[in-house]
């Protein structure tokens, strides 16, 4: 599997597109390049707090706004992928799934609800935590 979407498609189920998770990827390669900014970077230890808070449970966008205030970056869409970002460099990407729970058609953003967290890790599958919502997208 090669590509950004190779790796994705090794931790989810067939058949999704993954753009935002796809983006977040070249996110992170394009900001260490110097041609992203971000929108603010957060300290070590509130990265930390955000880190190990977001993706245990299911959250909608808007209360993780709420919780911890702007993302570092976001990619508008209606799924979309949103970043906290410490000013030592790590990355947390939020990937937020826009399906309703009934199956009949889809919320809009900031209803959104987290799919998924990924964290830089040595090895890219166990960087990737689902939420209880995003357990149905695991392959």
């Amino acid at each position: 599997m090669t590509s950004d979407y190779g790796m994705f498609e090794k931790c989810f189920t067939r058949g999704l597109r993954l753009v935002s998770e796809r983006a977040s990827v070249w996110a992170e390669i394009v900001w260490r390049l110097g041609y992203l900014q971000l929108e603010r970077e957060l300290s070590p230890e509130s990265w930390k707090v955000v880190s190990e808070a977001v993706g245990v449970g299911d959250a909608t966008e808007s209360d993780i706004r709420s919780a911890h205030g702007a993302f570092s970056f976001e990619q508008s869409g209606s799924s979309g992928v949103s970043t906290y970002v410490s000013s030592e460099g790590r990355w947390l990407f939020i990937d937020f799934d826009g399906k309703r729970e009934d199956g009949l058609g889809y919320v809009k953003r900031p209803l959104t609800r987290v799919r998924n967290v990924r964290t830089p890790t040595e090895r890219f599958d166990e960087g990737v935590r689902f939420t209880p919502w995003g357990q149905q997208f695991v392959r």
